[in-house]
């Protein structure tokens, strides 16, 4: 929201400085040209942070697509958001940490109509006013053009509004309202509007105390905010409180089916309460709706490996690793599930490269010691095990590991294992 600073600077130079005119077509005049050269510098770094914005964004799959969220959807979430930042500020009830947009946005609704239609009244009765009511417009114009980023014509993220969004864009409201109330005498009034404001504050901040207690807020407001009940299960699924979180992850996946987040949360559930069957089948499910998701495929191949099936393992690691090349704990797995499956030499390619990627990392150097020493090559084996106990002193598996391959060397120079 910061890159919009120009424009307000642009307000504020129209109303209340007046070294702007209020007719646009007049900037370009030369005693104009000034006022706007300095803004220059704002506008470059706005244009700079909005695209690195935009590309950080699209890059983490925030952005909604047009198929998936069309102009005329988006449009009505900008109506309604316009209405619904001023009447938070004003009647501040109901707050959630999520106000999660419908699928599908329905335009037509008649919420967004009537915000539609509230929204086009208030812009022209600014309009007809500017003249004898300059400071209603130059707010006006401040408030949409601050919350222009985060309305909804670009769509970032899941919610359908974000109460965060109100707290640059309504300052002016309680700005104009001191301006109307100035020199009167209020003084009771407004200790008592701070008194209640304040109370209601420290009220929302509990809200805020834990996770458990935010997600909880959440679902009071909107029972069906499926989301809501899947971060709840994680905020309980953290406190090992494993029923009541996979009766949360249950319930989001009723109101969404296809949620693959719901999916894998519960997968974890099942995980921790020894449920292993039941956990590959929510990761399989979560992969029909997500199949680029990393990380599904590296659970799911933990999953498979601590059943046994370590064939079907190895194309999840395999995956994920080819949708994250950078993980080097799918790199070991990997190895391992090699290994179970006596597939030595792609085994000892795999933890090379682990070791290649991350020289810090421990388990990679004392899997691929193991691995060496499978493979007959014993002394680079314990080399590797060396490099690793430096890297974690004392460590009992590394230990055993170089005893056990210590041992093969003294009684079987040769080992008959590959």
């Amino acid at each position: 929201m910061g890159i919009t600073l120009p424009v307000a600077l642009l307000v504020l130079d129209v109303y209340p400085f007046r070294r702007l005119s209020g007719d646009i077509r007049r900037w370009l005049e030369p005693e104009a040209r000034p006022i706007l050269w300095e803004k220059l510098p704002f506008f470059a770094l706005a244009f700079v942070f909005a695209v690195v914005g935009m590309v950080s964004q699209s890059r983490s799959g925030a952005i909604a697509s047009v198929e998936s969220l069309g102009l005329a959807a988006r449009l009505a979430q900008c109506a309604l958001g316009l209405v619904f930042y001023v009447w938070k500020t004003f009647l501040p009830w109901g707050l959630s940490p999520l106000y999660l947009r419908p699928v599908p946005l329905v335009p037509t609704a008649p919420v967004f109509l009537s915000c539609a239609a509230l929204v086009l009244a208030s812009a022209i009765g600014a309009i007809l006013a500017r003249r004898r009511r300059p400071a209603l417009a130059a707010a006006g114009a401040y408030y949409v053009a601050t919350l222009l980023p985060v309305l909804g014509l670009v769509p970032l993220g899941i919610q359908l509004v974000a109460d965060r969004y109100s707290y640059l864009s309504c300052l002016v409201w309680p700005l104009l309202i001191a301006g109307a109330l100035l020199g009167r005498k209020i003084m009771g009034p407004a200790i008592a509007v701070l008194v209640i404001l304040g109370a209601m504050t420290w009220r929302q901040t509990r809200v805020w105390r834990d996770s458990e207690s935010l997600w909880r807020r959440a679902l009071a407001v909107d029972g069906s905010d499926y989301v809501a009940h899947r971060n709840l299960a994680v905020a309980l699924l953290g406190g090992g409180r494993l029923p009541e979180a996979a009766g949360e992850a249950e319930k989001a996946l009723v109101l969404a089916p296809g949620y693959a987040d719901g999916h894998t949360t519960l997968a974890q559930i099942m995980i921790a309460q020894g449920r292993v069957n039941e956990a590959i089948r929510q990761y399989e499910a979560a992969l029909l709706t997500t199949p680029h998701d990393d990380s599904a495929h590296y659970n799911l191949g933990l999953a498979l490996y601590q059943q046994g099936r370590w064939l079907e393992a190895i194309p999840h690691y395999r995956r994920a690793l080819e949708l994250n090349p950078g993980a080097a704990n799918a790199r070991v797995n990997l190895g391992a599930a090699l290994v179970a499956g006596k597939r030595w030499g792609e085994a000892l390619d795999v933890y090379q490269e682990a070791v290649a990627l991350a020289p810090g990392d421990a388990d990679a150097r004392n899997s691929l010691g193991v691995a060496l020493a499978a493979t007959g090559r014993i002394e680079e084996g314990l080399a590797q095990l060396d490099r690793a106990l430096v890297l974690r002193p004392g460590d009992p598996q590394i230990l055993k590991n170089r005893t056990w391959i210590a041992e093969r060397l003294r009684t079987h120079p040769r080992p008959h294992f590959r």
